[in-house]
């Protein structure tokens, strides 16, 4: 997740300077519980869906704060 989080950092860092004027961020699934386990899935269904798991995870808003101190200033 570091690596990752410093790379997302360092690119908003960069528009930032470029002068846009903030971030859309309309899916913001980052947070999936301990165990990765897999989402329910429906009769007949390929898949199970795991939006439930990973929509407002424990840590959104964690890493929404992470986001803006170190990259919305």
């Amino acid at each position: 997740y570091r690596k990752f989080a410093k790379t997302v950092f360092k690119m908003m860092n960069w528009w930032a300077k470029q002068g846009i004027d903030g971030f859309r961020m309309t899916l913001f699934l980052t947070s999936k519980p301990d165990g990765l386990p897999d989402g329910p899935q429906a009769p007949n269904a390929p898949y199970g869906d795991g939006g439930s798991l990973v929509a407002n995870g424990k840590h959104e808003h964690e890493y929404l704060r992470e986001i803006e101190s170190a990259s919305l200033k």
